[in-house]
């Protein structure tokens, strides 16, 4: 057996402000940053097998986290205040995948993502692993309420905005070559050249 470390580090950062701007107006702000970096050195099965990667294959993973709201507290009277609020937070994960080979090296034929392959065998393990992809998300938040106090009782109204962005890119699948088990990926015969006809050792190829 073996083992090969994985790496993780994390920068975080905080940031508070409060600024009296009048006997009845008071602004505030808030402000969270998360920047981190991983690199899984072995990484798990993906798609059509759950078989663990075999070393030469590692995926690191960067992740940007932003957090930032800003608040405007109006005191209209002892009794009736007003909070208008507006809210940021995003979300950056880029997903980088590496591999040994590529089907080009080892002679097979391939579609234009070659760079990017696996060979699984099921139930043993896995040449090359993961879905590389660059994903942004970005939350906007827009809300305001109102509150009074009236003898005993506390009424409060309001609503909220939000806009959700979602921004993909850089997305690739592995081109998978899959076999039943460690045999068949010796032999490495079609279905016609095993006597099996339509069936083949190679069980999938997508």
């Amino acid at each position: 057996s073996f083992s090969l470390p994985c790496h993780f580090t994390e920068d975080q950062y905080m940031a508070n402000g409060d600024y009296v701007l009048s006997s009845r107006d008071t602004l505030s702000a808030r402000f969270f940053s998360a920047s981190g970096d991983t690199t899984e050195t072995i990484p798990g099965g993906t798609g059509s097998t759950t078989a663990a990667s075999v070393p030469g294959f590692p995926s690191e993973n960067a992740d940007q986290f932003r957090n930032f709201s800003l608040t405007e507290t109006h005191s209209f009277s002892s009794s009736l205040v007003n909070e208008a609020r507006f809210g940021f937070h995003r979300t950056d994960v880029d997903l980088i995948q590496h591999s040994a080979f590529t089907y080009s090296a080892i002679g097979a034929s391939t579609p234009p993502l070659e760079q990017l392959p696996q060979v699984a065998i099921f139930g043993e393990f896995a040449l090359g692993n993961g879905f590389p992809e660059h994903n942004v998300q970005n939350t906007f938040i827009f809300q305001d309420s109102l509150s009074w106090t009236k003898g005993r009782h506390a009424l409060r109204f309001g609503g909220n905005v939000t806009r959700f962005e979602l921004n993909e890119s850089n997305f690739h699948s592995p081109v998978t070559i899959d076999f039943l088990s460690f045999p068949d990926f010796l032999l490495g015969l079609s279905g016609a050249d095993n006597g099996t006809g339509a069936l083949s050792n190679i069980y999938q190829a997508s």
